[in-house]
């Protein structure tokens, strides 16, 4: 099964417009070591892939270290059209036509209804997961954004005694308390069979509402007392454009900070003609002056090569002249260039 942080992508094309290699050096940067991504839903791709640019953020995962995971938008599929063996079987297919490494089956649809305890229609859940089991040998997982007492409805014994790992996703909107939705959430699960609990929390934006900083920080401290062996944040869509988030997110209990750059040559103001990649992610701000307080009046976006023509220290900081202002080469002890790295 997964370990480590993860992250969930609904649609590849809206992770840096698509740009695989991007979405992998983002991960590595923030040493997510695994990938939820979404491969099908019956409702408007019944036979394609949900994402068709999955066979080669996969293989650029595999390459790269990074295990990549698969999740189906689960909604009842009318008998008079294959049924659970027919849903179970051709997610299963697409999912392996990836090379996916992991399966996790969403529920969401219609509350739970049609999939329910141990009849449903015509015994839907177990049928789904026996196909399922038989024609994918990955792990898999079990998600939905409810738990069992909101939607008793669901099929919580059938899926988590066929799956290795369950999922709750800890979305506490229009709140700020993760500590209270993780407690809610051990305590109805308690009841069912044990499967590895693995929290998914929130980062996105609904309805005006957003995770606050510190309510994050806390949803990654409780991953740590817990020992999860695993935990991911709802969607990489939305957080990849928030540098404030990004930057807490390195908090996270797999997180190996960097070895500190070797100390630069002294600096007073020395004039070099240096070549330097921009790593900050998704950009770095360009100032009038070497100084944080200074104006912002540009950006230069992630891997962006310039010429740095000179050199000025401010404590641990390290600016560098470049043509139109000044950038920040190390700042507070992160290397955000790729000088002195």
């Amino acid at each position: 099964m997964n370990s480590g942080m993860g992250l969930w992508i609904w649609q590849v094309r809206s992770c840096f417009n698509g740009d695989i290699s991007r979405i992998v050096e983002f991960c590595k940067d923030l040493q997510i070591s695994w990938l939820a991504v979404k491969h099908f839903d019956y409702h408007g791709w019944r036979d394609t892939l949900r994402n068709p640019e999955l066979p080669e953020l996969s293989a650029a995962c595999i390459e790269h270290g990074i295990t990549l995971d698969v999740w189906e938008f689960n909604r009842i599929v009318p008998e008079s059209e294959g049924g659970a063996e027919w849903n179970a079987a051709k997610s299963a297919e697409l999912a392996r036509s990836v090379n996916a490494f992991g399966h996790i089956s969403n529920f969401e649809d219609d509350q739970g209804r049609g999939w329910s305890g141990t009849g449903g229609r015509g015994g839907y859940a177990e049928r789904y997961f026996a196909q399922l089991k038989k024609d994918f040998k990955g792990p898999l997982g079990a998600c939905s954004y409810r738990t069992p007492l909101q939607w008793p409805s669901m099929p919580w014994k059938e899926a988590l005694e066929a799956c290795n790992y369950n999922i709750p996703q800890l979305y506490y909107e229009q709140q700020q308390n993760p500590a209270y939705h993780l407690q809610r959430a051990l305590q109805q699960f308690s009841a069912f069979p044990p499967s590895k609990f693995t929290p998914l929390w929130p980062a996105y934006q609904w309805n005006g509402w957003v995770p606050s900083i510190e309510s994050v920080k806390e949803a990654l401290a409780l991953t740590a007392f817990h020992k999860f062996p695993a935990a991911s944040f709802w969607y990489f869509e939305w957080l990849h454009k928030q540098p404030a988030y990004i930057d807490a997110l390195r908090e996270h209990p797999w997180y190996t900070k960097p070895p500190e750059p070797p100390e630069p040559p002294p600096s007073g103001g020395d004039d070099v003609n240096l070549p330097v990649i921009i790593l900050a992610t998704p950009y770095l701000n360009i100032r009038q002056e070497p100084t944080t307080a200074s104006p912002i009046i540009g950006t230069l976006p992630y891997k962006t090569s310039v010429v740095v023509t000179n050199v000025k220290r401010d404590g641990r900081d390290l600016w560098g002249k470049i043509d139109g202002g000044w950038i920040a080469l190390r700042y507070r002890g992160s290397a955000l260039t790729d000088f002195c790295t």
